[in-house]
């Protein structure tokens, strides 16, 4: 029986289907949309498969058994789904805008509980499943797995995907329910500093290893075997399937899917013993502390009046507005919080991979220019997280009140240009920090510091603007609550073309790496060809962003005056 409050979900995707088929651009674009996830979903499979290939090819050097790596992947997965969880439960259960009439009508505990589940099992698992159900595939047809293994494999994992989301409920409701309305968001951030400086003090020891290769070594284990403690779910639904994969293991996997089975439905139990007992004083909490979140217009005219010096005329009251927008929504902070606190476990850890020592001088100089590499990388992936939560549904965030910036004197570019220079700045100030970070953790040169740092700010401007065009491409002013438009299609092909462009503009930051590593190590390049080839790369990864922020808003425009407009 399908829960009463997902049908208008259900009836909402079946009018969007009947609109695409009727109409010949809907019907390109729901194409293309599904053309890219299925492209993703093959790049899933067929990656873990090489992966696999790889690890089997080294068997004879050191033997990784099948459920570790399952382990791993079900663990990541595991505390992604827990986080996007726990913010997709606030907006379904607290603070979106069907709470109050859902709770007038004659609807009972039960029905209210297993649909607002069921939503945000459907809108924080989905992005899982599509990452999770290929790999686990990849696993089935590298070790020739019966068809049993595939059946099980969705089934352990829909099992699974329901202890994050139970988990997160029971949380967000006591956290509600407990702390008061007036200090949320202190205690939500106080507490995410400290989980955050417990993973840093667990992890830490494994990184500083200091050592023998031998130390080392065995350091790198103990840190990938922390997936298959016995009391993690992960650990669990991976020796399962694992006893499928080799089934030398025994019989004993079994136990290992009625733990799960049994865990999952004690935390949806006692998920819905929280909800019916605590959710009627916590929601009442919840409006309290929106309300008292506001902040006074005169105070803030007062506060960000240093903006009227610093941005163009026609983006001071844009500026303001995004600013106290931002300060007002208490997911944001707490989403920001948890980015950053990301960000700084990467580069706490990010020095461990400095093993340049125990190489010769030609090896270590080529591993230096890899780091140097995947510095850029990984900074371009936290920055694009970054825009994926924040200025990607900025302009959606609007919701039905964008009437108001219709009505004033600014074109639709004007705002969207508001938007792009507003979010810009400061993450090009993260994303600065967070480069010259990882150049300094691994110790590279000052000026290869500064090459990073000014490549932050340029990576910043494509993936910025790319972020405020796909957002309007893509923008929804009739959300229940934020968190619908984070975890929404447009959100994750923005993420994939995000990623994109960032490896494309990989290619002459590479280059350039290449060509200078080949310089340190004695080749003769003459003196004007290094700086042109300097110039011309540092040209081609500036007329690239340009390029893309171009298309980005000029398309953004256009599908925004269209769906506003019509």
């Amino acid at each position: 029986m399908i829960p009463v409050l997902i049908k208008p979900g259900l009836y909402k995707f079946k009018n969007i289907l009947k609109l695409s088929l009727k109409d010949k651009r809907e019907l390109l674009r729901t194409i293309v949309i599904f053309s890219l996830l299925s492209l993703l979903v093959l790049f899933a499979h067929f990656g873990t498969y090489s992966a696999l290939q790889a690890l089997a090819s080294q068997s004879d050097k050191i033997f990784i058994p099948s459920s570790l790596p399952l382990s791993l992947i079900l663990l990541v997965i595991f505390f992604l789904l827990f986080f996007s969880s726990s913010i997709a439960t606030l907006g379904n259960f607290y603070l979106g805008k069907d709470i109050e009439f859902i709770l007038a009508s004659p609807i009972s505990h039960g029905s209210f509980f297993w649909g607002k589940f069921v939503q945000v099992l459907i809108h924080a698992g989905w992005m899982a499943c599509i990452f999770a159900v290929p790999m686990l595939f990849a696993f089935g047809s590298f070790y020739s797995a019966s068809y049993e293994f595939f059946v099980l494999a969705i089934v352990g994992l829909f099992i699974f995907l329901c202890i994050p989301v139970s988990i997160s409920i029971i949380f967000v409701t006591l956290f509600a329910a407990v702390v008061p309305a007036k200090r949320s968001r202190e205690t939500f951030l106080v507490g995410i500093l400290v989980l955050l400086f417990a993973i840093v003090v667990l992890v830490e020891p494994f990184a500083e290893q200091k050592g023998s290769d031998l130390d080392q070594t065995l350091a790198l284990l103990r840190l990938f075997l922390l997936p298959e403690a016995q009391l993690l779910p992960s650990q669990w639904l991976g020796s399962y399937l694992h006893s499928f994969l080799e089934p030398q293991v025994g019989d004993r996997a079994t136990w290992h899917l009625l733990q799960t089975l049994f865990v999952a439905l004690s935390l949806i139990s006692l998920a819905f013993v929280s909800i019916r007992l605590l959710h009627s004083y916590a929601f009442s909490k919840a409006q309290t502390s929106t309300i008292s979140s506001k902040i006074v217009s005169s105070r803030a005219r007062m506060r960000f009046c240093w903006l009227k010096e610093m941005a163009p005329s026609y983006c001071r009251a844009i500026f303001a507005k995004e600013l106290k927008l931002f300060a007002r929504d208490t997911t944001q902070t707490v989403q920001l919080a948890l980015l950053l606190g990301l960000c700084i476990l990467y580069l706490s850890n990010f020095q461990s991979l400095q093993i340049g020592r125990h190489l010769d001088v030609v090896m270590a100089v080529w591993w230096e220019s890899f780091l140097v590499v995947c510095n850029v990388f990984l900074g371009g992936l936290v920055l694009v997280a970054v825009c994926a939560r924040f200025v990607f549904p900025s302009i959606s965030l609007e919701g039905k009140s964008f009437w108001l910036l219709q009505s004033s004197p600014l074109s639709l570019r004007d705002i969207m240009r508001g938007k792009f220079l507003f979010w810009f700045v400061p993450l090009g100030v993260i994303s600065s920090v967070i480069f010259t970070s990882g150049a300094m953790a691994i110790n590279v040169d000052f000026h290869i510091a500064c090459i990073h740092a000014m490549a932050s700010w340029i990576l910043a401007y494509g993936i910025v603007g790319l972020a405020v065009g796909m957002g309007a491409i893509f923008s929804n002013f009739e959300w229940e609550h934020p968190s619908q438009l984070m975890s929404s299609t447009g959100s994750l092909l923005y993420m994939i073309s995000a990623a994109l462009l960032v490896f494309i503009s990989l290619l002459p930051t590479s280059f350039l790496v290449i060509m200078r590593t080949l310089r340190n190590l004695g080749h003769d390049i003459p003196t004007i060809t290094w700086y042109s080839i300097i110039v011309l790369c540092s040209a081609a990864l500036v007329c690239l962003q340009h390029v893309v922020v171009r298309w980005a808003i000029q398309h953004g425009e256009r599908a925004l005056a269209k769906k506003v407009y019509q």
